[in-house]
């Protein structure tokens, strides 16, 4: 997984999907930042990819509950 300024890519999905997950995520106390993979703001509402974003030591607690939810 790639890390950014010190997070950790723990997804890649679309925009719609991800705010989801940033729901998911936060409501079990896990910070979360949407970060848009896309050239242009405008696509990623449309289906572009987005990468949800983790502190490192929040990343296997994240991809634990993504995975018992289904979606690693």
């Amino acid at each position: 997984m790639a890390a950014k300024d010190g997070l950790t890519n723990v997804l890649i999905t679309d925009m719609f999907e991800a705010e989801v997950v940033r729901g998911l995520l936060e409501s079990n106390g896990i910070p979360v930042m949407v970060m848009n993979n896309s050239l242009s703001n405008v696509l990623s509402s449309y289906g572009a990819q987005v990468s949800i974003m983790v502190n490192p030591t929040d990343a296997d607690a994240a991809r634990k509950i993504l995975s018992e939810r289904g979606n690693e």
